[in-house]
């Protein structure tokens, strides 16, 4: 995916995990913000994001799940993808009904991630 100029949004509390998914992202050619708290998304959240990956348990503000509801009402076609290491199968339903594109459990599987984001840069071709 080098090159792709993907813009991606990483709400993430853990900072050393949020650094690890930035790092991988951009070798890969995306650019990338690191959200450390709910409100944080919430102010660096802009129309030009193309891709949201979203940990469902954050600090300071709303949770994964209710910027999952926001970002989907003010961008529909919003690539989301929740990552949480708790309850995993709940939140994998709860997160699927209201919009999220992908689910992935804590550890994050890297490959995976890349896997699910050359997914959307193919189809967006």
């Amino acid at each position: 995916m080098r090159g792709t100029g993907k813009k991606i949004l990483i709400a993430e509390d853990d900072l050393g995990a949020a650094e690890t998914l930035r790092e991988f992202l951009e070798l890969r050619g995306m650019e990338c913000t690191v959200a450390k708290s709910g409100n944080d998304a919430l102010s660096l959240f802009s129309e030009d994001i193309d891709v949201v990956i979203l940990d469902i348990h954050l600090s300071d503000g709303p949770d994964g799940l209710e910027l999952l509801r926001r970002f989907k009402v003010f961008k529909p076609n919003l690539f989301v993808v929740i990552v949480t290491a708790s309850d995993v199968e709940d939140n994998r339903k709860k997160s699927i009904s209201l919009g999220a594109d992908a689910f992935l459990a804590k550890p994050l599987d890297l490959d995976s991630l890349d896997g699910i984001l050359r997914e959307i840069h193919d189809y967006a071709r």
